[in-house]
């Protein structure tokens, strides 16, 4: 489209050498004003003003003291204005004969000047304001362009005010020229792009899709003792989405030891997408049982992607059975609690006993590489451990001052580990000279405790007696553990003589080059010995190796309340220095739990951690908090579970998405502070066409109601809602 603008401009100005046809028959243009130097100052362009009386091709210099048009033939009065006190002025020649031209807006004329009989008091004929400078008259050859009065017009190479032509680089209209960057005709500069001209032959799209990545979140489940319940990964495809894409998947779970496997059916299988989705899940089946044991870890791995590469593609999942925010100390060679950001262990090295702190992977692994990178991996490295890190958030740290003392987590530039190759940290195995390698810490010294929980992942590297753990006095008022002592487990509470019950391992050595998870158990409020189909879990007091129940008696044994001292050891019995009493052993992890009713630390608090999550929810009514900490969280509801965010005491935090979306019928329940309380500023909400909605305990349609009822109750927060696969509009 044309401007508009375009209809008043100036005929195209021909090439320079070159005469029009029509310009012989013109009449000689005249020039239009004075020289700027022949003014007692420069002319500003503002000062030309158009004549009234346009038509007529009239113009009027409001003070630069020239004339121009018709005005100019003669001086004097009525000839550009009148001459002050009627003074006669004496005509310049007319500068028409000088056969100058302008050729601007069509004026023909002569600038006269007239010299004043009296130059210092007479004004300009022009101008009565600015007399004329008699001493520097104007120049008739190069006459004062009014439109740029300050540049002369140079009569050779006139300049054309709207294209100015450089009379040394003329511009070629067809293909101009930068006379700095000149450009090639045959390459010119995308108007686009000029700094990366566009290859004719070889164009380059501007439009580059972006690179399609799958990747997978974390995932998180609390065992049941019956049924089954789902461990769920969030697989996420990234980037270029239009087409569809696929990506295979592995499960393994890191059970390190000989119980069974808490994973059930299929563990491999293949992740499809069609064109435009971006998420998909993983369900694994998680079966419940009354195994005694640690939390349990699954890897899922993603390989094989089709239309696409691999982001993150290792997830880590979680079977949870012990909530370690309930536990009086957590000390382990794994990420225990994403929630405390706490290393695992302070080593010492034997080169030049230099301590550095240990951590974590990207896994919750304890860091091997950093581990040895600092200790040293030739024959003579060693690592000591001067420091085991309580997680429970208690800070009841295990600690060795004495270098003879400290058990070794080194040993010959290698990791010390246990038959399943976890990561293990030796006492008294001639690895730190003298057998007498102890920690201890300062711990919780309490009278009335009527439960114990203690969760001990070992392995015995000798026969020698000594004891595991000792939390209470030396004699009586104990709360240990030989392992063994006697041939034998012996779990002691209170008393060796009236409180003790043995386990018979079959001999010693049965304990040797074997990873064991042992709990030991006690709870003054049963009345039993337990019920083998509970394993034994009911029992008053029991120890379970692997998972299963060793060892258990009833309350005629048990005692009512038992007590713990304020220092707390391993492998050491007390202080008194006897050292032919020692333990030999491995230990890998090392849990306490003490309450003073008959409870056990099930799961209250389910946490993510500082990756994608996904939290899945069954409706566990022990349950107080949910909160997925960073990344970008799901909470999945499985089975036909009730999500009500009001029931939760410590609230439902940090958790951008909840999918429903699981072919039951589910409901969801919320209100304005349990939204407020997520903390988050999206949420998407996956639905079935058969799920509920109750807002503030009231029913709303899951379509586009639905979501201006939320944008109503939160407008800060960003909704979706996707139901059956299909997002909703409000």
């Amino acid at each position: 489209m044309r401007s508009s603008a375009s209809k008043n401009a100036p005929a195209p100005r021909p090439a320079p050498g070159r005469r029009r046809k029509e310009d012989d028959d013109a009449p000689t243009p005249v020039a239009r004003h004075a020289s700027a130097e022949a003014l007692d100052t420069p002319v500003d362009a503002e000062d030309v003003v158009a004549p009234a009386d346009a038509d007529h091709g009239r113009w009027t210099v409001a003070s630069a003291g020239y004339a121009t048009g018709s005005q100019a033939a003669t001086s004097g009065p009525g000839a550009g204005g009148s001459a002050a006190d009627g003074e006669a002025r004496t005509p310049l020649p007319s500068l028409v004969e000088a056969g100058i031209g302008l050729g601007v807006v069509g004026l023909l004329g002569a600038i006269a000047v007239g010299a004043s009989t009296k130059a210092s008091a007479s004004p300009s004929p022009l101008n009565p304001v600015k007399p004329v400078d008699p001493i520097k008259p104007v120049d008739p050859v190069k006459p004062i362009d009014p439109v740029n009065p300050v540049n002369p017009v140079d009569p050779v190479n006139p300049v054309d005010p709207v294209n100015p032509v450089d009379p040394v680089n003329p511009v070629d209209p067809v293909n101009p020229i930068d006379p700095v960057s000149p450009v090639s005709p045959i390459k010119p500069v995308n108007p686009v792009k000029p700094v990366n001209p566009v290859d004719p032959v070889r164009p380059v799209d501007p439009v580059v899709p972006e690179r399609t990545t799958f990747s997978t979140s974390n995932a998180h489940v609390i065992e049941a003792y019956e049924g089954t319940r789902e461990l769920v990964f969030l697989v996420q495809r990234s980037g270029d989405i239009s087409q569809p894409g696929s990506v295979r998947y592995s499960a393994q779970s890191e059970k390190r030891t000989t119980s069974s496997d808490d994973l059930t059916g299929v563990l491999t299988g293949t992740v499809t997408f069609e064109a435009g989705e971006s998420q998909q899940l993983i369900r694994l089946k998680v079966k419940g049982d009354y195994l005694k044991e640690t939390d349990e870890r699954v890897s899922v791995k993603l390989h094989d992607p089709v239309a696409g590469t691999l982001g993150r593609a290792e997830g880590d999942g979680t079977i949870h059975e012990i909530d370690v925010t309930r536990l009086q100390a957590a000390y382990g060679l794994r990420d225990l609690n994403p929630e405390l950001n706490a290393p695992a262990i302070r080593v010492r090295r034997s080169s030049d006993s230099q301590e550095l702190d240990i951590g974590f992977d990207a896994h919750g692994q304890l860091d091997r590489q950093k581990l040895l990178d600092f200790v040293g991996s030739d024959s003579g490295a060693k690592g000591f451990v001067k420091v085991w890190y309580d997680q429970s958030g208690h800070s009841r740290d295990m600690t060795a001052s004495v270098p003879a003392l400290q058990g070794v987590i080194v040993d010959g530039g290698k990791i010390v580990t246990r038959a399943d190759t976890s990561a293990a940290i030796s006492f008294n195995a001639g690895r730190n000279g003298e057998n007498f390698d102890t920690m201890t810490a300062t711990g919780l010294a309490a009278d009335d405790w009527r439960s114990a929980v203690i969760y001990a992942n070992v392995q015995s590297e000798g026969t020698q007696n000594g004891t595991l753990f000792n939390l209470g006095e030396a004699k009586s008022g104990r709360l240990s553990v030989h392992f063994p002592a006697q041939d034998k487990v012996s779990f002691d509470v209170r008393s060796s003589e009236s409180h003790r019950l043995d386990w018979n391992p079959g001999a010693p050595e049965a304990l040797l080059e074997s990873a064991n998870d042992m709990v030991f158990e006690i709870h003054s409020g049963n009345r039993t010995a337990g019920n083998e189909a509970l394993n034994y879990t009911d029992a008053s007091e029991a120890i379970f190796q692997n998972g299963h129940r060793v060892a258990s008696h009833g309350e005629e044994s048990t005692p009512g309340e038992f007590a713990t001292t304020s220092r707390w050891r391993l492998a050491s019995h007390d202080d008194s220095g006897d050292r032919t009493y020692y333990q030999q052993a491995m230990y890998n992890e090392f849990l306490v739990y003490l309450a003073k009713d008959n409870s056990t630390p099930s799961m209250q608090h389910l946490i993510g951690t500082a990756q994608d999550d996904v939290l899945s929810y069954a409706g566990e009514q022990d349950l107080k908090r949910i909160d997925g900490l960073a990344g970008h969280d799901t909470l999945y509801v499985a089975g036909t579970a009730t999500l009500d965010l009001t029931r939760f005491s410590a609230g439902i935090k940090n958790v951008e998405q909840f999918w429903l979306d699981n072919g039951d019928a589910n409901t969801l329940q919320l209100t304005a502070r349990t939204l407020s309380d997520l903390a988050v500023k999206t949420l998407e909400i996956r639905l079935d066409a058969k799920d509920r909605v109750e807002i503030d305990q009231v029913a709303v349609p899951i379509d586009g109601t639905l979501m201006n009822r939320l944008q109503t109750l939160s407008p800060t927060m960003q909704f979706k809602i996707i139901v059956d696969g299909q997002p909703v509009m409000g």
